[in-house]
């Protein structure tokens, strides 16, 4: 009888801790939620986290990984183009790598090739205003590139339906492609991403 009632509690025993530990992993699961964008972004010092090296038509970069890719040609002009986005924030980059056919077709024959990526940035910012009149934009050489005539930098800025939305808008030639970059959020949100641009734009190889 004293067997039987060994067993019974041993039995009620490995119940109870069985219970026990599915509750603690519960609450464990809950406590070590994966953090959300934001928050990635504010524990890394308001810098994009998590950088991972992406791929696009022959040109590699690193994104971070709070970005995700969605399929909107509606926003591109070029075959070879990547959006991504940061829903969390209302940020969007947009990467395009332009051919030479590419750059005729959209903007037109340059007379001098050793402007034309500030010939292309022109147009492209431009062609991205459509809509909305540019209230103010630089635009101007930035020497970043790891090698050739580096990036040439432009900033934007443009009020639509009562929000002021930012851009900071970048074009080189890298390897045979005419590559531009746009990353675009409101006003609050993208000068914090200035210096997160910059590291992009050196990330960009052939």
């Amino acid at each position: 009888m004293r067997d039987k009632w060994k067993g019974f509690l041993q039995l009620i025993t490995g119940m109870i801790c069985l219970i026990f530990s599915a509750i603690l992993h519960g609450c464990s699961t809950t406590n070590n939620e994966k953090p959300n964008a934001k928050e990635r972004i504010e524990n890394n010092r308001m810098n994009f986290p998590d950088l991972q090296k992406t791929t696009l038509g022959g040109i590699s970069f690193q994104l971070s990984g709070v970005f995700e890719k969605k399929d909107v040609r509606e926003m591109t002009l070029s075959q070879v183009a990547g959006v991504y986005f940061l829903e969390e924030l209302q940020c969007y980059l947009i990467v395009e790598c332009f051919s030479d056919e590419e750059v005729l077709t959209y903007f037109g024959q340059q007379p001098n090739p050793e402007n034309q990526p500030l010939y292309v940035l022109s147009g492209y910012a431009n062609r991205s205003s459509n809509n909305s009149p540019m209230n103010s934009s630089v635009v101007k050489p930035v020497r970043i590139g790891k090698k050739g005539s580096g990036w040439t930098f432009s900033y934007s800025q443009v009020n639509t339906k009562g929000e002021e939305t930012r851009s900071l808008l970048a074009a080189a030639k890298v390897g045979n492609k005419l590559c531009v970059v746009k990353l675009t959020g409101t006003s609050n949100i993208i000068p914090y991403f200035y210096d997160d641009f910059l590291i992009f734009l050196k990330s960009i190889e052939a």
